[in-house]
């Protein structure tokens, strides 16, 4: 039986955007930590982030069917996994050597960074969350076009110069992380930088994160994947 994916997925992603802020950010983000609500902490200069992802949901959904099916064989099988297939969620291949391979098709945009912002910030606003001198918000998009993110730059930079008094804090700083590029949205001038994160970089921010927060590293976790 195929291995279980990595618990504390969160954690890993948060580590993750702790590390590739202090990349491009070291004099502000150098001494991070990570903690619960925000996400992650800049004690030097009083400064938190919260993290979240803007894949929609019904996609996150799916791709959680998808890599807890593929690599099971039809005897693995449990009954919610049989009733997607049969439902028409998701699609099934058997391979040669009788593990299943499950994929999904998806049409028009995965991404919804508006309703990821418009979420973290009412969060912000909650009574549980700590406040800071600056509150920011990191959100990962994976695969996302960059004509796309400029677009929902766009919308966030009109709603937030929209009336917000129903919200008393508001984000000063948008991270937008797509593949190789961070996005950096100065929301009170409606500014949007670009920073590179090279791929050599961020190959070996997702080992060390990996490794800092399950405790092993990724070829170790999934060199056995054949066994629980």
């Amino acid at each position: 039986m195929k291995k279980k994916p990595p618990k504390n997925k969160n954690k890993f992603d948060e580590e993750r955007a702790r590390n590739i802020l202090e990349f491009v950010f070291p004099e502000k983000y150098k001494d991070t930590v990570l903690q619960e609500s925000p996400d992650i902490y800049a004690p030097d200069l009083c400064i938190g982030i919260e993290v979240t992802c803007s894949i929609k949901k019904n996609i996150q959904e799916k791709f959680a069917w998808t890599t807890e099916i593929s690599g099971m064989t039809e005897k693995e099988l449990l009954e919610r996994n049989v009733k997607h297939i049969r439902n028409g969620d998701i699609e099934v291949n058997k391979l040669p050597n009788g593990q299943l391979s499950a994929g999904f098709c998806c049409w028009g945009s995965e991404h919804d960074i508006k309703s990821a912002y418009i979420k973290k910030l009412s969060k912000l606003n909650s009574h549980h969350f700590k406040h800071y001198k600056e509150n920011n918000l990191f959100i990962f998009s994976w695969m996302i076009d960059k004509s796309e993110v400029e677009r929902e730059a766009s919308e966030i930079f009109r709603l937030n110069q929209q009336d917000n008094r129903c919200y008393q804090y508001k984000f000063e700083h948008l991270y937008i992380y797509r593949e190789g590029l961070l996005y950096c949205l100065t929301l009170e001038n409606a500014n949007i930088e670009e920073f590179t994160v090279p791929k050599d970089v961020m190959d070996q921010i997702s080992h060390t994160s990996f490794k800092k927060v399950f405790g092993i590293s990724r070829d170790e976790y999934y060199k056995n994947s054949e066994t629980y």
